[in-house]
């Protein structure tokens, strides 16, 4: 007779990834292990990853009971498959910068405190090249209006922001607020 061994499963990681399509333009991916901490390596380098994809104009990490990314893209411009095959090919292509990924820019996403209001939720916003917490309100020519979630109620940063105002050419009047 021969001795029987258990036959050991295959270990799977544990992957607590949803993908949900709510509306047109957004993307939402919750995940507890991903973005349960927006400060954490493993969710910077998705949104660095999700900001390599130029149809990506905007990110938002919310944290509470279902911790999950927004992923905003024009959707006049780009459909979810498409927005969906790219971030997938960007995110499977590891943390080296071979290949494909060598040939983008790779841009710079500030640290979650400066783009987190006072309920927990980073914002981030694309312009261009740039990766930043501000959102333009509205701009016209001689004219720009800007918002940072993090200035709320901190009349010290507002005033450090005059300050640093007060010194650039061009400008000749601003409020902070």
């Amino acid at each position: 007779m021969m001795d029987e061994q258990p036959i050991a499963k295959e270990a799977r990681p544990f992957v607590d990834v949803k993908v949900l399509l709510p509306e047109d333009g957004v993307i939402r991916v919750e995940s507890r292990r991903l973005f349960g901490e927006p400060d954490a390596p493993l969710c910077q380098r998705f949104v660095e990853r999700a900001f390599l994809a130029p149809e990506i104009e905007g990110v938002v990490l919310a944290s509470g009971a279902t911790p999950a990314i927004e992923l905003r893209f024009d959707p006049t411009q780009y459909s979810q498959r498409q927005v969906l095959d790219h971030l997938a090919a960007l995110l499977d292509a590891g943390d080296g910068l071979d290949g494909g990924l060598a040939r983008l820019s790779k841009p710079e996403v500030p640290s979650p405190v400066t783009a987190r209001d006072r309920y927990g939720t980073v914002r981030y916003y694309r312009y261009r090249h740039r990766v930043t917490g501000w959102r333009v309100v509205s701009d016209r020519v001689g004219a720009i209006k800007l918002e940072n979630p993090v200035l709320y109620r901190k009349s010290v940063l507002c005033e450090a922001i005059e300050r640093e105002l007060m010194s650039v050419l061009g400008i000749d009047r601003y409020e902070t607020s």
